[in-house]
């Protein structure tokens, strides 16, 4: 707040009082800013005087500006000065001198002219050119802008820019043509001004640090520029210089300022609040200006300070963490020394109680997370799914995105996910990339991001805030894709690998690199990891526990076979005992025969979905179109993979990572996230269709479901109930909005029906769907007749993604009724044409449990709005809620009865059902009784009396009443069910028991019954007495009462009332205690 204010009254002051340009004599060593601006020193000044080929500063600092490309004959004189001149050649500017600004406030002037209009800088700080995106980092000052479609062409333009963010400014000024220009442009703790021939265009607060930018922005040999841009593709200044001056604030150099810096600037990205220490942490040796950094630390036993050497290998870091039993703050105590200077700082973090270590065996789920392509404007985002085996995945989240970029090209692809070693923490991390909207494979290859997208989370459904971490614009990278990472168990970090093509070699092939971190905060320097003759991509590597070495997959990206065997588009494996040791290549046919695949990434299998082995699953995506499949080994070593004959991936999945979970993870992430998915139908299979439209009732839109299932169709648009030889059939016109559907939800979970229509289709060309179920055009089943063909499929991931059968056929489909019939079981579909199966598609991985919730379902409609509507007719269209068999579709099943009714024990007021089932066509049902002790069948008339299951109520006369059906085929045959009885249920089971007992014992009295949720009350009645009275002995109301025996209890007679929870109640039998003397 206090420097916005300042800001302001800069502002208003400049307005007020404004100093002419350069009102400052060169000779004067040092001027003050406006409105109480801290003191600048004037640090370069040139007049484009010249020798030796540079521009002389005349400040006395002796801060000449190298000339690149420039020659005496770009100088001329104008008036007696002399000026410089720029043609607009990319290969002539001048190079400021590094070191000029190290404090946060610096001005600079300069005096130019120029006619031209376009994205010509003036001048610039930094010194890293580049392409878009990959230009981070500067300050620029552009005289005339062009061609950025803001109505702003000829008008100035200035800016500048932090790793992620450019601020512009300063864009309603316009200098004055064919004349000298003076610029002055401001920098003050953030607050950046820009003056035109003494007006004051724009303040603004950037929020930036000069000395973040300027170190993130230059590499050490100059400061910046004069005529050039720092975008490669921009055109270089046209015009002239006459003069330009830097300012700054002097920077104090003593050793004790440099140590004050450093200490200001040294952080730790942990505390105690909400960045705590699950692992092994960075300590820095270096900080600000060449300042040593040593730690020590209040718990040693926590924190080691000290590095290790390995012999053969590289150090373990110091910042070795040893968690402790229960959660500890720790002081880490920095000190900071150069020369005689030196200071301490302290940082308070806390470090977590440890974990015990997880193994194979205490995984029971899976969770996988990866992106959905480029064919989506959300696709390249973050997607979850889980699994219980490793092979059946379930989306998460509605199949929509998780995680969302907000940094950088503002999409994210490749996402990894890594377990900590010490099991309690989740780092993903993902290529910074988005093609959708962007700029093309080309320039995403030399043009790409130098940044990782990272995210950290404890339980895998609270995320951290995306942080954006530059980590390959030393190498010079045009991009850092699929980046992964490996612990290191020899040193405590985890190895960072990435595919990148750098500008060394003019971007000539994919190479890897890595980079070593122990909190995907701090990266070492990139070094290669793999460099083959072709490029490579997609390193993924997992560590086997059996052999403890590590394996290594990688995609050959190259055009050709590689110089290890493996085919182009192919993957490629290795292992070594060690992430950064010398990796042995591991011949594969297997991999090599799965060509034009890509993403390769490993787990191994839980132990429970073992047979006791370990396993591993492999999974490539097949890029042309199949999407990601899995590939199976028990063995890495032998380099052998198998597809497995079952699976099912997640909708859309492109590359990603799954790893193994534990049950409570999993658990919270489907609370989280899977509360949409859809559990399978287990409703009670029936015999007969669970809908079934005859057109023969309908009720103005309401067509009938003559099923007795009460699932109501409805007519819309021009949908019409019309005649046709004898009976009534649905009519379809193929208008727009002509269609039937069917009642919303009712195939949510049926991933196994039958589904049969006689249909007479009028239209057999273009794209209409003749049936359909589904959410959307990516979520559907379809069956539809084109001319000469019958196609039915499933997807869960829109056209690309169908399964199912496209089955030629000879007849004439147009103006003929056909029956279709489709058999939908998991992981099949069975098409029939007139009852006989035509087509069938086993080991389909998308079940109607894919499509979702509140499934709609159309007869003539397509869930594509550009398709158009089914003309012609239907009629009889059955849904039954099992698979149908080949000879039930045919018709051709024997008739026979293929299980009786089964006797049932009820008490009054329950119901007793008894269910025949029987094969055969044209089935019809008579259900018949005979009394008890009676020989007379009589025809029943209890409801369903004329279906396969008749309900009888239970009473008292109706025990031992006998049922039987006779069941009836379309040919007049007669089949007779076997008898089943209903029977009163006793409801005391276990009567009590007369009891002899010698006095003073204790004796019980125990009645048991079949009824539930009932209460008890036991009676007695004296010796000679028929009076029966509430007993208040022990367990008077349970099932067992308790009487002492005493010499007056001799002959007591005891029973128990038994009431139920509907109010009925029945008496038990009365027991005897007789008392002894012993």
């Amino acid at each position: 707040m206090k420097r916005r204010f300042l800001a302001l009254i800069m502002s208003a002051a400049m307005a007020v009082t404004l100093l002419p340009a350069f009102s400052v004599k060169a000779e004067e060593s040092s001027v003050t800013g406006n409105s109480g601006t801290p003191e600048q020193k004037v640090m370069a000044e040139y007049d484009m005087s010249h020798a030796d080929g540079t521009l002389t500063d005349i400040s006395g600092n002796g801060n000449n500006a190298k000339l690149v490309g420039l020659t005496d004959s770009d100088f001329t004189e104008e008036d007696g000065e002399t000026v410089l001149n720029f043609s607009g050649d990319s290969g002539k500017y001048v190079e400021i001198p590094a070191g000029l600004i190290e404090e946060e406030n610096f001005t600079i002037e300069a005096t130019f002219k120029t006619e031209k209009v376009g994205n010509q800088w003036l001048f610039c700080l930094g010194n890293k050119v580049d392409k878009w995106p990959n230009v981070k980092n500067y300050v620029f000052f552009c005289p005339t802008q062009g061609g950025n479609g803001n109505s702003k062409d000829g008008n100035i333009r200035a800016g500048l820019k932090d790793g992620s963010k450019e601020v512009l400014l300063a864009q309603d000024g316009k200098i004055t043509e064919n004349a000298y220009n003076t610029v002055k442009y401001e920098f003050n703790e953030g607050v950046v001004s820009v003056y035109l021939n003494d007006t004051l265009i724009e303040t603004t607060d950037s929020g930036y640090s000069i000395q973040d930018i300027i170190s993130a922005g230059t590499d050490g040999t100059a400061l910046g520029y004069i005529g050039k841009s720092l975008y490669s593709p921009d055109p270089a200044y046209k015009g002239t210089l006459k003069s330009f001056k830097l300012s700054a604030t002097e920077k104090d150099h003593s050793d004790e300022a440099k140590v004050a810096e450093a200490k200001e600037a040294l952080t730790l990205p942990y505390n105690t609040t909400n960045q705590a220490v699950y692992g092994n942490i960075t300590l820095p040796t270096e900080a600000g200006d060449g300042v040593a950094v040593t730690w020590s630390t209040d718990k040693p036993e926590i924190v080691d300070v000290q590095s290790h050497e390995n012999e053969g290998y590289d150090a373990t870091p110091a910042g070795t963490v040893t968690r402790p039993d229960k959660d500890t703050d720790v002081t880490m105590t920095a000190t900071l020394k150069l020369g005689d200077a030196t200071a301490t700082k302290d940082f308070i973090f806390t470090v977590k109680k440890a974990v015990k270590a997880k193994t194979a065996d205490d995984y029971s789920a899976y969770f996988f997370t990866y992106f959905a392509g480029e064919g989506y404007s959300d696709g390249e985002q973050i997607y979850f799914a889980a699994s219980k085996n490793g092979l059946k995945w379930q989306d998460l989240n509605d199949n929509k995105p998780v995680l969302t970029s907000t940094l950088g090209e503002k999409g994210v692809r490749d996402p990894f996910i890594i377990r900590s070693a010490e099991g309690d923490k989740f780092y993903m991390i993902a290529t910074d990339l988005k093609i959708n909207g962007g700029n093309g494979w080309g320039a995403a290859q030399t043009a790409g991001s130098q940044s990782l997208m990272v995210w950290e989370s404890t339980d895998l459904v609270n995320w951290s805030d995306e942080r954006m971490v530059e980590v390959s614009a030393s190498i010079g990278a045009g991009c850092t894709w699929a980046p992964e990472a490996a612990y290191d168990y020899k040193t405590g970090e985890y190895v960072v690998f990435w595919a990148s093509k750098v500008s060394g070699d003019n971007y000539a092939k994919q190479r890897l690199y890595y980079s070593k971190t122990r909190d995907f905060y701090t990266f070492t320097e990139p070094q290669v990891y793999i460099d083959m003759d072709q490029s490579s991509i997609d390193t993924t590597i997992i560590y086997n526990n059996d052999d403890q070495m590590y394996y290594r997959y990688t995609k050959n990206e190259g055009g050709s076979t590689n110089s290890l065997g493996a085919k182009t588009k192919t993957v490629y494996v290795e292992r070594c005992a060690t992430l950064l040791g010398k990796w042995e290549h591991i011949a594969s046919d297997s991999l090599n025969s799965n060509q034009w695949v890509e993403g390769p990434t490993i787990f191994q299998f839980n132990s429970q979905d073992t047979d006791g082995n370990s396993k591993w699953c492999l999974l490539v995506d097949n890029y042309g179109g199949g999407g990601y499949y899995p590939l199976v080994s028990d063995d890495l070593s032998s380099g052998v993979f198998t597809k497995p004959d079952s699976y099912k991936m997640p909708s859309r999945a492109r590359h990603g990572t799954p790893i193994p979970v534990t049950q409570e993870e999993y658990n919270a992430l489907m609370a989280k996230w899977g509360t949409n998915l859809v559990q399978e139908n287990t409703e009670e299979e029936e015999k007969d269709p669970v809908l079934s439209y005859d057109f023969e009732n309908t009720d103005g839109t309401t067509i009938k479901d003559v099923s007795g299932h009460n699932n109501d169709g409805t007519l819309n648009g021009n949908a019409a109930v019309k005649e046709e030889n004898g009976s009534n059939v649905l009519y379809l016109d193929g208008t727009s909005g002509t269609f039937a559907s069917l009642p919303t939800g009712f195939f949510d979970g049926r991933n196994k029906f039958t589904i049969s229509m006689d249909v007479k289709p009028e239209k057999v060309d273009g794209n209409f769907f003749t049936f359909a179920v589904g959410k959307d055009s990516n979520k559907y089943l379809f069956m539809r007749q084109k001319s000469g063909s019958i196609k039915s499929v499933i997807t869960s991931g829109s056209w690309s993604a169908e399964q199912g059968v496209d089955q030629s056929v000879d007849q004439t489909l147009l103006n003929e009724w056909q029956n279709i019939t489709i058999v939908k079981e998991a992981g099949k579909m069975s098409l029939y044409l007139n009852g006989e199966k035509i087509a069938e598609k086993t080991g389909m991985s998308t079940d109607v449990t894919d499509l979702g919730k509140d499934l709609k379902a159309y007869l003539g409609k397509s869930f594509y709005s550009a398709d158009g509507y089914f003309k012609g007719a239907y009629d009889n269209v059955k849904v039954y809620n099992r698979a149908l068999s080949e000879d039930e579709i045919a018709g051709t099943e024997e008739f026979a009865i293929v299980k009786n009714p089964e006797s049932v024990e009820g008490v009054v007021g329950e119901t007793a059902e008894f269910t025949v089932e029987a094969t055969g066509k044209g089935l019809t049902y008579e259900w018949q009784y005979c009394n008890a002790n009676s020989t007379k069948w009589r025809t029943s008339v209890m409801e369903g009396s004329d279906t396969a299951t008749v309900k009888v109520p239970v009473a008292n006369w109706r025990d031992g009443q006998k049922y039987r059906c006779v069941v009836t085929n379309g040919d007049g045959e007669q089949l007779i069910s076997e008898t089943a009885v209903v029977t009163m249920q006793k409801p005391i089971k276990v009567q009590p028991v007369s009891v002899e007992a010698a006095k003073g014992t204790t004796a019980e009295f125990t009645v048991e019954t079949s009824w539930e949720n009932v209460t008890y009350q036991w009676e007695y009645c004296n010796a000679n007495s028929n009076k029966w009275r509430t007993s208040s002995m022990e367990g008077n109301d349970t099932a067992t009462i308790k009487v002492p025996a005493g010499s007056w209890r001799n002959g007591q007679k005891y029973r128990c009332v038994i009431t139920g929870a509907d109010g009925r109640s029945v008496t038990s039998e009365a027991a005897t205690l007789t008392v002894t003397d012993k």
